[in-house]
Order: C-alpha cells, then sequence, then structure tokens
C-alpha cells in the first residue's frame, strides 16, 4: 500500500507540474493579445467549441450574462471575435473567433501540443488508447469525486 502512496503523489506532483506548464503557455499568449484571465478564457473556449452564443460562453465560464457582454465587447474591440446576429431570430446572436489574427499569439500553447503529439505518436497505438483510458478515468473519477464538494455559499460580508 505504501508504494501505491507514493506512485500516486509522484503521479500528482507531474499532473501539477503539466498543469504549470499549461499555465506558463497561456500567460505567454494572454501577454500577447493583451488579454484579462477572463477573456483570454472565453477566447480559448471559443476556440476549443466554435461558435457560441453569449449565454452558452456565461453559462461555460461561470459568468454573468452582463460580465459575458463586457467580455465579447473588448474581444471585439481589439478584433478576435466576431458577433453575427441570428438570420431569423433577432434576439440571439453567435460569437465567432477570428483565427487569422489569433493563431500567432496562441503559438506556445500550440507548441506544448505539438509535444504532446511527439510524446504519444512515440508510442504504439494500444499504449496510446491505454494512456487515454487512463487519463479518461482519472478525469471522470476527479470530476465525480469534485461533485460531492459542498457548494460554498455566498453570505454578504457584515
Amino acid at each position: 500500500m505504501e508504494q501505491t502512496g507514493k506512485t500516486a503523489r509522484d503521479a500528482a506532483r507531474l499532473f501539477q507540474e503539466l498543469i504549470e506548464h499549461w499555465e506558463t503557455a497561456d500567460a505567454a499568449a494572454r501577454q500577447r493579445l493583451s488579454l484579462n484571465v477572463t477573456d483570454f478564457k472565453a477566447l480559448k473556449l471559443l476556440c476549443e467549441r466554435g461558435p457560441l452564443g453569449p449565454g452558452e460562453l456565461a453559462g461555460t465560464l461561470h459568468i454573468s450574462t452582463a460580465t459575458t457582454t463586457g467580455v465579447v465587447d473588448r474581444l471585439e474591440s481589439h478584433g478576435y471575435v466576431t458577433r453575427t446576429l441570428h438570420p431569423t431570430d433577432r434576439r440571439r446572436s453567435s460569437i465567432t473567433v477570428n483565427d487569422a489574427l489569433i493563431q500567432d499569439p496562441l503559438a506556445p500553447a500550440h507548441a506544448l501540443l505539438s509535444d504532446v503529439d511527439t510524446v504519444l505518436a512515440s508510442r504504439p497505438q494500444p499504449e496510446r488508447e491505454q494512456m487515454l483510458a487512463c487519463l479518461r478515468e482519472l478525469s471522470d473519477r476527479m470530476r465525480h469525486t469534485i461533485s460531492q464538494f459542498p457548494v460554498p455559499s455566498h453570505h454578504p460580508a457584515k
């Protein structure tokens, strides 16, 4: 059991290092794009998932729709996104990334993805599938564990 605990601690330390590497790449990209953390998270989400409506963006980022309006306004003022109205429902809009404007600033993240690709490509297909299955299972178990945490209540300061 002691060896298993050490292995789990070693794995957790390595995961933390990987997270720190991604955070460093994100910070470099944020700086290149001149964005704050929330605006950058929104831009990354739009890059990963494609066009989203403001409500979807707000829900995924766990921010208010009013805050989302400010985020999209700032991203649009930089030219990073375009907001288009729905063709038949003028109350709805879609936010789309202007890919040509953000490719170079996202180079740090792309470099890390290339590293992941290189390491995975160096492994036989069954081993890659095993690694991905293990990561998926770990993510699912952690998501479940986190869902059991008590939700903090927000009481006004007295």
